[in-house]
């Protein structure tokens, strides 16, 4: 049948060119990992926990008070970092006995959450080097961008190995952190357009929504 032979054709290039069959490869893997279910656990979980995390910079009141508010802020808005580690374990099919107990899970959410908040800041402050600076000049921006993505890879390589209890080597997540910073650096890129073309057009009924479809 002409489809059976063009299908086997198919198979046969993509079989002798890494060029077509490590896509073709990495595609079925992430499918079979069920990568959307999982990427929409994840979302799941950051978009709520934008909400308790957002608290921390408008508590006010009482010293003790503010200390409790604060510490339960932090501990609803890292339910990302501990389904982000579920998800990491999942896929490196690490079995529940050496996984994080209940404890050590938020522990190790709490310090990675605090590691990558500092670290998002740092790089932040990276990118908005690229906007200053002689008549904002084209190699001024090249080597903003530059610095930033290569801390982005690095936070995001230091994220990876953090989250995944079994031991990986850090070269198995290397190609990970580097897409995962370039998709990052993409993201920040179409946030700010559509932050200057959308919200802030927007009217004030209409920018709620804005607001909320831009953090999904």
């Amino acid at each position: 049948m002409p489809l059976a032979n063009g299908v086997n054709w198919l198979d046969r290039r993509q079989r002798s060119r890494s060029v077509l069959g490590f896509p073709l490869a990495v595609w079925l893997k992430y499918s079979e990992d069920q990568g959307r279910y999982l990427g929409a656990i994840v979302t799941y979980y950051a978009f709520f926990s934008l909400f308790p995390l957002l608290l921390v910079h408008a508590l006010t009141g009482n010293g003790v008070a503010l200390g409790v508010g604060l510490t339960l802020a932090l501990w609803a808005g890292n339910r990302v970092f501990i389904a982000a580690g579920s998800v990491m374990d999942h896929i490196w099919g690490i079995p529940p006995r050496r996984q994080p107990d209940f404890f050590g899970a938020r522990l190790r959410a709490l310090l990675l959450g605090l590691a990558l908040g500092s670290g998002v800041v740092g790089t932040s402050a990276l990118n908005a080097f690229g906007t200053v600076g002689p008549g904002h000049a084209l190699l001024w921006r090249i080597g903003s961008f530059t610095l930033s993505t290569a801390a982005n890879i690095a936070l995001f390589w230091l994220a990876f190995r953090l989250l995944t209890a079994d031991q990986v080597s850090w070269r198995q997540l290397r190609g990970g952190a580097v897409l995962a910073a370039l998709a990052w650096e993409l993201l920040l890129a179409a946030g700010s357009l559509y932050v200057h073309h959308v919200v802030a057009a927007a009217s004030n009924t209409y920018g709620t929504f804005a607001g909320v479809i831009g953090l999904l």
